[in-house]
């Protein structure tokens, strides 16, 4: 039989008609009142059909053999949780043919994005023809991974929540640099989190460069800015208002004209006085946590911190390689954002006011209150610790509510 032939029109109808939330949830509770019935005893044909059709992309010859092997909870079980299962040796070998899924953004953009001017020479017609046709190359390695996984990955029920959650946080290849990023869009924004929060899905999706031109939040500025221009000029409400309307609260959501301009707001890109982009810095990130610290250490050094200095001290932070070349990047949108400034005439940085304030209160922000508090959620901390702590076992409650609610609620159905 065809795999997909009979599961998977019905499954995005399903979904789309019934559930804009957690998509696991809902595919179990199709699936599972069904087939616990059957509990120890074997399999019939008809109940693996359907939960294959449902967890699948249909049934194949290998996934009935196995779910009849193993019985219908351990297939569940093992679905829930798929990096352990091996994925098929032609899978992987195939997969590692498509050279274009190892890039990131940044340098699918230098090898495949459109030719820029180089001191005053524009590219003539045939190469920017010739750059184009190359672009066909990342779209056709992203359309072969997602076929090749979806036909012969183990792993059915990531590869159909990959397919659900790609079209529901779509993006168009036919925009902008879209067409660069939409292999890197799946890979890195979509798949990893299909199985785990929707807020981790939220926000990978609508912080990738791909959903950002998409929704023309690239195109957002703020009043009076100079860059301010064109299309550029003034705040674009597109993306706030998607996100709200078709992401998160839905059209009768609740929300007023306010709260889009308030989120267009927030989620404009950041530019200096003269208009530059200042990229952001993410509290919480190791690379940005590991920079606030070390420009701590600066705060009193007269004569300045170079480029070296900074790979240095942060590289031992990390515990993992910081390149000059990543250094470098860091000191920029370290000065685009008012946190450090150059020394004239010399290659020497110093921190501003603003710079020890900022780092100051991060750093002690991270270090006093949001890691211990972390530490305190982690379900490997000891009973008797946690039981301790307010916020412990504050979370301990929620998570023992959340856990009867979903199997009420897999019970009802």
């Amino acid at each position: 039989m065809c795999r997909g032939a009979r599961g998977r029109s019905g499954f995005h109808r399903f979904y789309l008609e019934r559930f804009a939330g957690c998509a696991v949830a809902a595919a179990l509770a199709i699936a599972v009142p069904m087939v616990l019935a059957v509990g120890a005893e074997q399999v019939p044909d008809r109940v693996v059909l359907h939960l294959l059709n449902r967890l699948a992309f249909g049934p194949s010859l290998e996934e009935v053999r196995q779910v009849k092997t193993i019985g219908v909870e351990r297939y569940i079980a093992e679905q829930l949780d798929p990096d352990p299962i091996p994925e098929p040796i032609e899978l992987r070998w195939r997969l590692a043919q498509l050279e274009t899924l190892r890039l990131n953004p940044v340098q699918l953009r230098q090898l495949y994005g459109p030719l820029r001017i180089l001191r005053g020479f524009k590219p003539n017609p045939e190469l920017e023809k010739a750059q184009r046709e190359r672009v066909r190359i990342i779209l056709r390695d992203a359309s072969e991974a997602r076929v090749l996984k979806a036909l012969l990955s183990p792993r059915q029920l990531q590869e159909v929540l990959v397919d659900f959650w790609f079209n529901h946080f779509n993006v168009f290849s036919g925009k902008g640099l879209d067409d660069v990023w939409i292999g890197n869009y799946e890979q890195q924004a979509i798949r990893p989190f299909v199985l785990g929060r929707f807020r981790d899905l939220l926000f990978a999706t609508t912080k990738h460069p791909a959903m950002l031109v998409y929704l023309d939040n690239a195109l957002s500025t703020a009043p009076g800015s100079p860059g301010a221009r064109g299309r550029q000029k003034g705040l674009n409400e597109n993306f706030a208002r998607e996100v709200m309307e078709l992401h998160t609260l839905g059209a009768d959501g609740g929300y007023t004209q306010e709260d889009v301009v308030t989120l267009a707001r927030v989620t404009r890109p950041s530019t200096t006085p003269d208009g530059l982009h200042a990229p952001a810095l993410c509290f919480g990130d190791p690379r940005v946590m590991a920079i606030l610290a070390v420009l701590l250490l600066f705060c009193h050094v007269v004569a300045g911190f170079r480029n070296r200095d900074l790979v240095r001290l942060v590289g031992r932070l990390l515990d993992q390689p910081y390149t000059g070349r990543q250094a470098t990047y860091d000191l920029r949108r370290l000065r685009r954002k008012g946190l450090i400034v150059r020394l004239p005439h010399s290659h020497r940085y110093q921190l501003t006011a603003l710079g020890r304030r900022v780092a100051v209160l991060f750093t002690k922000a991270h270090g006093r209150v949001l890691a211990p508090g972390l530490a305190l959620l982690d379900p490997a901390t000891p009973p008797d610790v946690a039981s301790r702590s307010p916020l412990g076992q504050a979370w301990r409650r929620l998570d023992r509510a959340l856990d009867d609610f979903v199997a009420g609620q897999l019970i009802a159905a």
